[in-house]
């Protein structure tokens, strides 16, 4: 049985589930060899019943698949359809009790296990509890739905009806109360792959245990060897709730998440209209967690390298003291979320779970988004312009020449989003301030001294987020740049972004003892800050510590003297950074 509790109406549902015998295809007119065969076709049927204050009376249905599969994977591809129609159904359920049966190579076992840890935050719930009946206990709705169904299709087959696919046996029993679902084929592999996917830690005793909580988090499940209710799914004083960890640590861990955000992509790509993709982003945003930036990745770091073709035009007006390299990422229009998973992550790989994460966040945030004075945050000075008609203007989807109103701002805002809910479209400055309040962390937007000037003042900016962490408020920054080499520093315009990483000290062996006083960004004359001068060592100010405008195939200025100067050099066909000193 499922008990589904809503919190605001206090409506109970309950819903029964479990396999039953696998139905054997029949034609309405067989041959003796054929009647008795040993190899017909068979079907899987999965079926159950839910009960709800506002529904009236039971509601019957059966899942009918042709892969015969019945492990975790399979069993939860049975109950996504029944699930999300409870989710459409009753928006306010967030609590999900499980009854069934325990059968070790279905539900009692450390595969169920973990993805009742990790399915049910896919529809809404913000709990759930399994309860497993004991050893011999008597039957229940699901056969008799089960027998029920059967005798439809069989009375079908007698008047002549040939049943021999999952198709054939749903259009077989359509006039029957009972709610018939098909299981694509894909979907049953799909969760057959995730599995293998998996690290499922075993729970010691799983044999006695009868009840397993899932409270929120996809790491940990709780459980206890009696079925309570008083309670559940919180704890009893009667019946402790012992923790469990779903997974060993292993790499399988990140290969699992990478798919579940795979599968997100997918589900957000299939949305027809904005409101549908704002449902789906709020069932998914309450399966993620918050991420933790890394703020200890310079360069070179595993497999990251300076991205050449940036260095070049990297403004030397930042007033960071450290010196900076633009790193490559993929110009495949993942560019933005890979720069967001070099931050979160430090691979460029992640660019899935980043997307749906960017996707997420401005769906749900919308209005937000669209508010001149939260866009104005990170300003300085404080410039009053209507900030969300200005994004609108540097859109794919606006058209030269369109009244800007608020709606068709809104309207432009919304189509972006959709737009960006396809894998590789590439993304904006909205999307920039959205990476911001995913990482929780400002983010330095930073356009470089190419194309139109009016461009960079709007472009060139610090961004805040929506919440800040308190450990993360120094920025990370965003480069403006482009894959191509055949436009005028006057006509440049960005097509890519890359992220701009510190050089690893102990690496280059370079010192600085510039202050970090401001990122405002709205000057943009070059800084004249300088340092210090150091009799032991030679110091550089802010302005050496980038390419000058007239540079070599590897950023390095050229028509000055390289002694004591920090440079890009190559060595076996890739570049370096290098520092050219005086042989001794």
């Amino acid at each position: 049985m499922i008990f589904i509790s809503l919190s605001e109406t206090w409506s109970v549902m309950r819903h029964h589930i479990d396999f039953s015998e696998n139905y054997v295809c029949k034609l309405g007119s067989e041959i003796q060899s054929m009647h008795f065969g040993a190899s017909k076709k068979q079907l899987s049927l999965h079926t159950g019943v839910y009960f709800c204050k506002n529904e009236n009376g039971p509601q019957t249905f059966c899942t009918v698949s042709e892969n015969l599969d019945h492990s975790p994977g399979s069993i939860w591809a049975h109950l996504k359809p029944i699930l999300r129609q409870v989710e459409q159904n009753h928006p306010n359920v967030d609590t999900l009790h499980i009854f069934s049966d325990g059968p070790t190579t279905q539900y009692r076992q450390k595969g169920n296990f973990l993805l009742l840890s990790q399915k049910p935050a896919q529809f809404g719930f913000t709990s759930a509890v399994w309860n497993f009946f004991e050893s011999g206990h008597g039957k229940g709705t699901p056969d008799a739905v089960g027998g029920a169904i059967k005798r439809k299709a069989d009375a079908k087959v007698k008047y002549g009806m040939d049943i021999q696919s999952a198709k054939d046996f749903v259009d077989a029993t359509k006039e029957s109360d009972i709610r018939v679902v098909i299981i694509p084929e894909e979907e049953i592999v799909q969760g057959l792959q995730e599995m293998t996917q998996m690290n499922p830690k075993p729970i010691k005793g799983t044999l006695k245990l009868h009840q397993v909580c899932w409270l929120g988090s996809h790491e940990v499940l709780f459980h206890r060897n009696h079925s309570c209710i008083c309670q559940a799914p919180n704890e009893c004083s009667n019946h402790k709730l012992s923790k469990h960890f779903t997974q060993s640590i292993s790499e399988n861990t990140l290969d699992l998440k990478q798919s579940i955000f795979d599968e997100y992509l997918g589900n957000l790509k299939n949305c027809k209209s904005f409101t549908e993709l704002k449902e789906e982003c709020k069932a998914i945003a309450g399966t993620m967690n918050d991420i933790e930036i890394q703020r200890n990745i310079t360069l070179p770091y595993k497999d990251l390298k300076v991205d050449i073709p940036s260095v070049k035009i990297l403004p030397d007006d930042l007033d960071d003291v450290r010196e900076l390299y633009p790193c490559s990422v993929k110009a495949d229009g993942n560019c933005l979320p890979s720069v967001g998973s070099v931050y979160a992550y430090g691979t460029i790989d992640r660019t899935s779970e980043m997307r749906v994460r960017i996707v997420t966040e401005l769906a749900l945030n919308e209005d937000l988004y669209l508010d001149r004075n939260f866009l104005q945050n990170g300003r300085c000075p404080a410039n009053a312009k209507n900030w969300p008609k200005i994004y609108a203007q540097y859109s794919d989807l606006f058209i030269h020449g369109t009244r800007l109103t608020d709606d068709i701002v809104r309207d432009i805002l919304r189509l972006e989003i959709l737009k960006i809910s396809v894998n590789y479209a590439f993304m904006g400055i909205w999307q920039i301030h959205a990476l911001a309040s995913v990482l929780k962390c400002p983010l330095y937007s930073v356009y470089p001294k190419l194309g139109a000037p009016c461009v960079r003042k709007d472009l060139q900016r610090v961004i805040m987020p929506r919440q800040l962490a308190t450990t993360n408020t120094l920025p990370l920054y965003v480069l403006w740049t482009s894959t191509r080499n055949d436009m005028p520093n006057t006509h440049w315009i960005p097509n890519h972004f890359v992220a701009v990483l510190a050089k690893n000290d102990a690496y280059f062996s370079m010192t600085s003892k510039v202050p970090l006083e401001s990122t405002c960004p709205e000057s943009s004359e070059p800084s004249t800050k300088a340092v210090e001068p150091s009799t032991e060592e030679v110091e550089l100010s802010t302005e050496t510590m980038k390419p000058r405008p007239d540079t070599d195939e590897h950023g390095n200025a050229t028509g000055f003297d390289y002694l004591d100067q920090h440079v890009i050099v190559s060595y076996d066909d890739k570049p370096y950074p290098g520092f050219c000193g005086r042989c001794k």
